[in-house]
């Protein structure tokens, strides 16, 4: 449970994370249209970063160990934005962005997010020395305002949407190797912390020329201006990267020196210790609770200690008097049983030359030796303690007669009795009372266990999640695994940044965000069908909506994942045309599908993230980006798995790919019987 909270507020913050959670639980509520998790956010800081000549190096190593490489690469982001307080948003292949300033609102979120960027620069190099390999990194920085939160109900993962985040993505592009690329609107918020030089970012970039941005280069920090100091008065556990010369290149970039990793403890005392003051002091708190008497004002009434809940008091009853159908059902056994017996008795002394006297003094003797082994001690103290004080009294009590007397010591027991039965009974529906609350924890329990579990796979694979929850040294440890007939599909929503406005009419945006839900959770409903379980989700890149099949390897073997691939984008183009005619909008898909080996993997020790990478990833998305809207665009691979299952193609001809050169590709024609306008 705590394993699946831990890495559940990892990848969601504790807002978003606890409505999701709210609302899995209100499942019974119908609604009109899907709910949108989206707050607003002012006055953040967004970084993007790209690994500049990530081609290069992703040749130098073998798929495991570019994972791998990335994982540490990556876990080191993690640990320097927990740092300066920044959030990680999503990795994207080589690609990082975060932002400063979400969930919580930081005064210096423009210098965190610009020293986030230095830092992230620096780790770099430390990658270039140590592989020898030309590799750097571009960041771009902008401060503004952003819709923060989660779409769709599959693969959750915590994104940001607003023109501002656009134009910090568009600072990356626009930026140099090595360089931190800030904005006009940044440089506002640094208050002189930071020597700045010219940008010129609109001379390579034509989004930054049309809008006429106004970009800077930050050269260093300014030596008037003391951030030091400011980051240990915001966080005094900030380790500057000058601290770090006298350790290791490896455990520099890592950021995972080796450390003892013994029992969790609390002030000195071991996990085990632990456990048993935490249950000791459960047992005071019960032990105490018996003799406090709050309880019973709290439940029951006071006189007739009846549960002032007619539920609950009915259901006292029916545990209390839930044996008696057995108790009667016993008793007329054992009468029947003594009758069967007499009746036997009785045949047998008729034939038998036993006298009756004998077998009836005997019959007597058994009973009485019975009932004297069961009731002696009590019966024989009671009757000795009445009769010497009823002696005592006779003889030297001259104020009240024996009767007297008697009637006084009758109401006394009685009194007793009734004190002796109430106590009882209070003590047994105080037991009740903590029996219910203890199913009723347990029932508690297990519900949020299962929450959890929902809401974990929505982030990570079922059998993914299901490896982190069960192993608890597994967060820690990298996840990896290959597969060499894997699919992948990117489908693209075309249009719509032109269909995004932010304005008062549109809440800021949040009512265009609001339809871009409905569709990427109309096609997260399409993946619960029977024919798409083999297509695993893998997340969704602004408008971009990324899928895989063949990850869990046994489903390879006869080709279906990839049919069920061609099938989905088809149906995709459907329930877009459906969603078209209800908005009256013209949005379209661009779709490309590739075939090949990939890794599949978690990277992220603090926030795991769940990829694929690979080769054949990276085609699957050229034939995306350089699609045509409407038109599924196929690698000839693909083409080869599918034309003897009686599809049909159109041969594009030769387009140049990046990383692949010229390459012939293929559009997957629509059946004959299709009615679909987009599919053409």
């Amino acid at each position: 449970m705590h394993r699946q909270e831990k890495i559940l507020l990892a990848v969601l913050p504790k807002n978003i994370a606890f409505e999701v959670k709210k609302d899995m639980q209100d499942t019974h509520e119908e609604r009109m249209f899907h709910k949108i998790y989206i707050r607003k956010y002012e006055d953040i800081s967004i970084l993007f970063a790209d690994i500049c000549g990530f081609t290069n190096l992703a040749s130098e190593y073998n798929p495991k160990d570019l994972v791998l490489m990335l994982n540490e690469l990556f876990a080191r982001f993690d640990k320097v934005a927990s740092i300066h307080q920044c959030m990680r948003i999503k990795i994207l292949g080589d690609c990082y962005y975060c932002v400063c300033g979400v969930p919580e609102y930081q005064k210096n979120h423009a210098i965190n997010t610009v020293e986030m960027g230095r830092d992230m620069i620096e780790a770099i190099r430390l990658v270039r020395e140590m592989t020898l390999v030309n590799v750097n990194m571009r960041v771009g920085i902008h401060t503004g305002k952003a819709h923060c939160g989660v779409l769709g109900l599959k693969k959750w993962q915590f994104d940001v949407w607003s023109n501002d985040v656009t134009l910090a993505n568009q600072m990356e592009s626009g930026g140099l190797p090595g360089r931190v690329h800030i904005t006009d609107a940044t440089r506002r918020y640094l208050n002189g912390a930071y020597i700045l030089e010219e940008g010129n970012g609109a001379s390579r970039s034509k989004f930054l020329e049309k809008e006429k941005i106004k970009t800077w280069l930050v050269v260093d920090r300014s030596p008037d201006y003391d951030i030091v100091s400011q980051e240990t008065a915001n966080h005094p556990m900030t380790i500057p990267w000058k601290s770090t010369r006298g350790i290791s290149k490896q455990e520099r970039l890592t950021g995972m020196s080796t450390r003892t990793r013994g029992a969790s403890t609390r002030n000195g005392l071991s996990e085990e210790e632990v456990l048993v003051e935490n249950v000791d002091s459960h047992l005071r708190q019960g032990i105490q609770a018996i003799h406090q008497e709050n309880w019973k004002s709290m439940y029951c009434q006071n006189w007739s200690l009846k549960y002032k809940q007619v539920r609950v008091e009915n259901k006292f009853v029916r545990m209390k008097y839930k044996d008696i159908p057995f108790q009667v059902t016993l008793y007329v056994a054992i009468v029947a049983i003594c009758i069967g017996i007499k009746f036997g008795l009785m045949n047998l002394m008729v034939f038998s030359f036993i006298p009756q006297a004998f077998i009836l003094l005997t019959s007597i003797m058994i009973f009485i030796l019975t009932r004297l082994l069961m009731s002696l001690i009590y019966f024989s103290s009671f009757i000795v303690l009445i009769t010497v004080k009823l002696v005592a009294i006779d003889k030297y009590d001259t104020l009240f007669s024996v009767y007297a007397n008697f009637c006084v010591l009758s109401c006394l027991t009685l009194l007793l009795v009734v004190f002796s039965t109430r106590r009882s009974e209070l003590i047994s529906r105080y037991d009740f009372i903590w029996k219910l609350q203890a199913l009723d924890e347990q029932l508690q329990m297990k519900r949020k266990h299962e929450q959890n579990r929902s809401v974990l796979e929505n982030i990570l694979p079922s059998h993914v999640a299901k490896h982190f929850v069960e192993d608890a040294t597994s967060v820690s440890k990298l996840y990896h695994e290959s597969r060499d007939n894997a699919c992948i599909m990117f489908a693209t929503l075309t249009a719509f940044d032109k269909f995004y406005i932010e304005c008062d009419g549109n809440n800021e945006g949040v009512e265009c965000l609001r339809l871009l839900n409905e569709i990427i959770s109309d096609f997260d409903q399409i993946l619960d069908r029977d024919e798409f379980r083999k297509i695993e989700k893998i997340k969704t890149i602004s408008t971009t909506y990324m899928v895989a099949s063949g990850l869990a390897g046994e489903e390879c073997a006869d080709n279906s994942h990839v049919e069920a691939i061609a099938l989905f984008a088809r149906e995709l183009l459907l329930k877009l045309e459906s969603i078209n005619m209800h908005s009256f909008n013209d949005f379209n898909l661009r779709i490309g599908i590739n075939v090949g080996p990939v890794v599949a993997g978690v990277i992220g020790s603090d926030k795991p993230h769940y990829d694929i990478w690979g080769n054949s990833v990276n085609v699957a998305s050229r034939m995306d980006s350089g699609g045509v809207a409407g038109r599924i665009q196929v690698t000839e691979e693909v083409k080869s798995i599918l034309e003897p299952l009686g599809y049909q193609f159109e041969c594009r001809g030769q387009i140049n790919v990046k990383g692949k050169g010229m390459m012939t590709t293929f559009f997957l024609l629509p059946p004959d019987d299709c009615q679909c306008e987009l599919y053409k």
